[in-house]
């Protein structure tokens, strides 16, 4: 995606995620970034939600669906932010795969690692921008993981860190 394009984002999953990257978008960060619409299970929630973001930008709100797939038919939406439910990541990046739309997937990246050996297959080839959110890689802990990691070997290899705590290869 050259600079000068617009960016027309659909956004997955209207929890704290989700609010976070629609707060961003409509802060003016970055010119040409529009948010075309967001999806969520909850309608009603996500509109609540949104409603006061865009009234503080005073802008027009997105459209809204329940269902994303429908959402990711809509040919104006390039980027796609998918901040639902870890387990459904899986699902939802081969549809937007499928899509061939921009990504932005919120960590985790799934929550086995058959599912996460089914992205990296979708993702090998893909013409698309592919970016993965993971936004605490800068702290202690994950910077301890990674020394581990690289004291163990010099390859890539999944670890599993359940949110209680942890650490399981």
């Amino acid at each position: 995606m050259n600079n000068e394009q617009e960016i027309n984002v659909g956004i997955i999953g209207a929890g704290a995620r989700g609010m976070i990257y629609l707060q961003l978008c409509l802060s003016g960060i970055r010119e040409g970034v529009h948010v075309k619409a967001l999806a969520d299970p909850d309608v009603d929630k996500m509109k609540s939600l949104a409603g006061t973001f865009y009234k503080e930008a005073n802008t027009e709100p997105p459209r809204f669906y329940r269902d994303y797939r429908e959402m990711l038919d809509h040919e104006d939406i390039n980027v796609v932010f998918i901040s639902s439910s870890d387990t459904t990541h899986k699902e939802i990046f081969l549809d937007v795969v499928s899509r061939g739309k921009h990504i932005l997937l919120e960590k985790p990246l799934a929550t086995t690692i058959e599912d996460c050996f089914e992205i990296y297959k979708a993702s090998v080839g893909y013409s698309k921008v592919i970016k993965l959110g993971f936004v605490l890689r800068y702290t202690g802990f994950y910077k301890k993981i990674k020394e581990i990691g690289s004291d163990l070997r010099s390859d890539p290899f999944p670890v599993c860190i359940p949110e209680a705590g942890g650490i399981r290869g």
